[in-house]
């Protein structure tokens, strides 16, 4: 993820590294981490002064850029997080995970101030009387919104 004006690089790895980087001068500035997390997402706040990460590990870890110190863990999260956006104002961060759930947070303090569901392809469809699939391709329209009614 760049920063707001382009002057900074943050990167994470599944190792749960976390790096900043320099872009003009292509030096790295800091090294960050979360012990045993696979990392999958970053974002920089617009002051550059906040860093947020998520995890294949259900958790989105909040730094503060200045210390280096991660100031809130937030694990209210259904499966892997795939992405996260931190709002214009710094105030609000969003979440997609794998689980088909979008939420609003707070940067300040981690709470979830909203959470939607993102449709899935199969919402609703009724399969209980439904023959000749597999427990696999079953258990798969269940992970895509269908319902045994």
């Amino acid at each position: 993820a760049f920063s707001q004006d382009g002057s900074m690089l943050a990167s994470c790895g599944v190792d749960g590294s976390i790096c900043l980087w320099d872009v003009k001068t292509r030096r790295h500035l800091r090294s960050l981490s979360v012990p045993s997390d696979r990392l999958l997402s970053i974002a920089i706040s617009p002051d550059q002064k906040t860093l947020i990460v998520g995890s294949q590990g259900i958790k989105a870890y909040i730094f503060q850029l200045d210390t280096g110190d991660c100031i809130q863990t937030v694990e209210n999260f259904d499966i892997m997080l795939l992405a996260l956006a931190i709002s214009p104002n710094g105030q609000f961060f969003t979440t997609n995970s794998i689980g088909g759930r979008f939420g609003l947070w707070s940067t300040e303090n981690g709470e979830l101030v909203h959470a939607l569901p993102i449709p899935r392809p199969y919402d609703g469809m009724n399969i209980r009387n439904v023959s000749g699939l597999s427990d696999t391709q079953m258990n798969s329209l269940r992970t895509l919104g269908a319902v045994d009614r």
